[in-house]
């Protein structure tokens, strides 16, 4: 039943005000940001839950032609 929990991309917040239910699951969808191409870092965090309990979590990103 956590709430404020905050998705961050690179640091940057993308998504807030999420809440977990009971079993503490929640999920959230958001753009991603303009970025370079490569890997970067996913981190959660909540009222609760600090940044540094939740493992990190990497997303690729491909270089790709804009059309």
């Amino acid at each position: 039943n956590e709430t404020g929990i905050t998705v961050m991309f690179d640091g940057a917040t993308v998504v807030s005000g999420i809440s977990a239910n009971a079993q503490g699951v929640w999920s959230a969808t958001f753009t991603v940001p303009q970025s370079t191409s490569g890997n970067h870092n996913i981190a959660a965090s909540g009222t609760v839950t600090q940044a540094a309990l939740v493992g990190q979590a990497s997303f690729s990103v491909a270089g790709g032609a804009n059309t």
